[in-house]
């Protein structure tokens, strides 16, 4: 009995050994693979770590240039002009830096100054830009064509303003400005002393009456329209030339286009050297005037270019001659009728109309004003002195606004308000025309 318990315990003894011996065999299995895990986990966690230092910095340099492109300032738009010395009535080119704008409109805008203005180069005739007021446009380029005019004096600054009214915008974005100077050839750099007007039939001259100043050393011949008129069944023209140069311009031709189907040219060679500041008043006579077709007269000074001048550019002037005196009679006569208006969804409104001198005198300076229909209220603008117009002469205006009322609405153009000048017919000044937004 005691002989089978120590067997057992002996056997039990036996087995445990046994077990343990297996479990040490499987530790030692089991170390391998714990390397292994432990080697992959040491790979992953260093790929995880490398593979971001290569990649960072393309993410950074592109982060950066996210943040440069953002935070990097725009260049400033300047405006230059083409020609930089710009002579008044000869044409020139205002352009702008940037790239060209298309979801909107551009606006060029001046103020009021006597005797100047800007007219845009394009159609015939051309369309005076209104100061005081927004011109708007859409450039084909970054650039416009303009032509200033300097009526009174020989240089004139004009501050112009370039601004662009995006659409569905409410204001305007003032994108550059600049002050342009126009020079006026013709015009004297100090007022010179007045000399009695000559009346005569041509080659009459009075006698010269110097400049204070001289500048360029050269004449300057100028035909100026005064009237036209009828004596019996003759056309009679009146003109004067006067050298408003510095010289005397010596011996020079005049040349008449006549509106006549038996006279259509008058030629006057040899007429009389005018010293500075010297003019010749003409009584231009001449029948058989056209019925139909174009009737207007042209004058021209030095026909040829013989006279090397300050300006070539006031040489010649037109006078449209009437049928008949009854037609026009001895006054100016305005005529106004307005060619078209539009205006868009955010109310930009302009109005584009056509005076013209029906008369058969010149009208001298004169104004318009305007009645325009804006949200605020009716809005008046009043325009600065215009130019002269000869008879027959047109001009086309176009005058801008923002803030145009909805619904269908009126402007109202009005021709010498003040009825400052004495006309033929005063009824034929005002036009109007629909707004409709």
């Amino acid at each position: 009995m005691e002989n089978n318990r120590q067997d057992i315990e002996q056997a039990e003894e036996i087995r445990q050994e046994v077990h343990q011996e297996e479990l040490e065999k499987q530790e030692t299995r089991r170390i391998p693979v714990r390397i292994i895990v432990l080697i992959a986990l040491v790979v992953i966690l260093a790929l995880g770590i490398l593979l971001p230092i290569k990649i960072v910095p393309n993410a950074l340099s592109s982060i950066g240039a996210t943040l440069s492109s953002l935070f990097r300032r725009s260049e400033p738009i300047t405006l230059s002009t083409t020609p930089a010395d710009i002579q008044s009535g000869q044409p020139f080119i205002l352009s702008w830096t940037g790239e060209k704008k298309t979801d909107g409109s551009y606006a060029l805008h001046y103020p009021c100054v006597e005797g100047v203005r800007i007219e845009s180069s394009v159609g015939e005739p051309k369309e005076v830009i209104t100061c005081n007021s927004s011109f708007y446009f859409s450039p084909a380029d970054t650039s416009i064509e303009l032509t200033a005019f300097s009526d009174r004096n020989r240089t004139e600054q004009i501050p112009l303003t370039l601004s662009f009214l995006a659409n569905n915008a409410s204001r305007s974005e003032v994108l550059a400005d600049t002050t342009i100077t126009v020079t006026n050839p013709s015009r004297p750099t100090t007022s010179a002393t007045s000399t009695p007007i000559a009346t005569s039939t041509p080659k009459t001259a009075k006698k010269p009456t110097p400049k204070v100043t001289p500048s360029s050393g050269l004449p300057d011949l100028e035909v100026r329209a005064i009237d036209v008129g009828y004596d019996s069944q003759k056309a009679v023209l009146s003109f004067v030339v006067v050298n408003i140069g510095d010289t005397a311009s010596g011996p020079w031709t005049l040349r008449a286009t006549l509106p006549s189907h038996t006279d259509p040219t008058h030629l006057a060679p040899h007429q009389q050297s005018l010293a500075p500041g010297d003019r010749i008043k003409y009584h231009l006579e001449f029948k058989n005037v056209n019925t139909s077709g174009d009737r207007k007269a042209t004058i021209t000074a030095d026909p040829e270019n013989e006279i090397k001048e300050e300006s070539e550019t006031n040489n010649k002037t037109n006078i449209f001659v009437p049928t008949t005196q009854g037609q026009t009679g001895t006054k100016p006569d305005f005529g106004i009728r307005i060619l078209n208006t539009g205006v868009n969804a955010e109310g930009r409104a302009f109005a584009r109309f056509e005076v013209v001198n029906l008369g058969g005198r010149a009208t001298g300076e004169w104004r318009f004003q305007a009645t325009l229909p804006t949200t605020d209220n009716l809005s008046e603008y009043n325009s600065s002195i215009q130019s002269s117009l000869a008879s027959g002469e047109k001009v086309i205006f176009n005058v801008g606004f923002e803030n145009a009322r909805f619904g269908t609405n009126t402007i109202t153009i009005s021709l010498d308000p003040q009825n400052s000048i004495d006309e033929n017919n005063e009824s034929n000044n005002t036009a109007s025309a629909n707004v409709v937004r």
